[in-house]
């Protein structure tokens, strides 16, 4: 989930109804800090909110090995990149470089931040659309 800023402080109406919609469910990776920023900043409170880091793991036994329990915190997280490789079959997929911990407080994005944001959307999207398809997956 990428997270907009707008004018004003605000975001708009439509799509304040649309990240709410009880039917809709977000996926992304590592999503808790966004989902609390959304109802933080703008009230809004997200329904479905799925960690494709979480989820991938227990959906099918082949995806076992990207889940595990870490040494400090009890889990761990597979990068997205890694778990669209497994799940995308893509072994060389490459994401943009440079932008997963840069400034993403600016009032404008740079190019490289707005494709890294892109990318980490769509492929969040991919990812749960084959697990529903090859895995029969249930969000």
């Amino acid at each position: 989930m990428t997270v907009l800023y707008a004018d004003g402080g605000d975001l708009p109406a439509d799509l304040k109804r649309f990240l709410t919609e009880e039917d809709h469910i977000f996926t992304g990776a590592h999503i808790e800090n966004d989902v609390k920023r959304l109802r933080d900043d703008f009230g809004i409170t997200i329904s479905n909110p799925t960690d494709l880091q979480l989820v991938v793991p227990k959906a099918a036994p082949r995806y076992e090995y990207l889940g595990g329990p870490h040494p400090l915190f009890g889990v761990r997280r597979s990068s997205l990149k890694k778990v669209a490789r497994a799940v995308l079959c893509l072994p060389r997929l490459c994401k943009p470089e440079g932008a997963d911990h840069d400034n993403w407080h600016s009032w404008y994005l740079l190019p490289s931040q707005v494709k890294y944001a892109t990318t980490d959307v769509y492929l969040s999207y991919e990812i749960a659309k084959q697990l529903e398809i090859k895995d029969g997956y249930r969000f």
